[in-house]
């Protein structure tokens, strides 16, 4: 964009950003079962030969005990990747306990902010490496975008992260690629948007 129309404001940098928020302390332990259901796969241990189940379809061992399934994991911390994939797949309390993580994450962040006003645009910077792994940038970017916007319309940085108070949110990053996961980060980069256009709405806005 032209500088007759943009005015920079503000560059917040966050470097080595989290990329998993902690879900719970301990996983559950899951068994063997002919039925799905909660604390159950739906599946039969290749390992049996002569499958034998209980009264309430879990596969038993030949001392007569439930067979574990998530034997490693079992008793771990479980993880929630920061994606917005989890928006359409994922579980209700799982992206409730993300954003409130996120949240309490950016918090100290946003706390170096200026109070924006007007209207503003907001470019954002992705510097991480690449794998299979780290997702797409649409479904990266929205999650980290939309919550960072929310906790600074929460701690009164931003009147709001409607039209015409962002004028272009932050969900779309540009990418940088880096060569260690350690010097990952994520750059915010806001403008006071100057278009004529936008700045007759703003006067109208301050008159209603």
């Amino acid at each position: 964009m032209s500088n007759n129309i943009i005015q920079h404001l503000y560059t917040l940098e966050i470097p080595k950003f989290i990329t998993k928020v902690q879900s719970s302390e301990k996983r559950r332990a899951k068994y063997y079962s002919n039925k799905a259901g909660p604390g159950r796969v739906n599946k039969c241990p290749v390992r049996l030969k002569n499958p034998i189940l209980d009264d309430k379809g879990f596969y038993l061992d030949t001392e007569g005990a439930k067979i574990l399934a998530n034997i490693r994991s079992v008793g771990t911390p479980k993880f929630i990747p920061i994606n917005g994939q989890i928006l359409y797949v994922g579980k209700p309390w799982d992206r409730a306990k993300l954003k409130i993580a996120l949240e309490e994450y950016f918090i100290p962040f946003v706390e170096t902010l200026p109070i924006f006003t007007g209207s503003i645009i907001m470019e954002t910077e992705l510097h991480t490496t690449i794998g299979h792994d780290k997702g797409d940038l649409d479904n990266l970017g929205y999650m980290y975008g939309k919550v960072l916007t929310d906790t600074m319309v929460n701690m009164g940085k931003l009147y709001d992260d409607s039209v015409p108070y962002v004028t272009k949110p932050c969900s779309a990053p540009l990418f940088f690629p880096v060569n260690s996961d350690e010097d990952r980060k994520l750059v915010y980069h806001f403008f006071q948007d100057l278009r004529p256009e936008i700045l007759k709405l703003n006067t109208i806005l301050t008159v209603l």
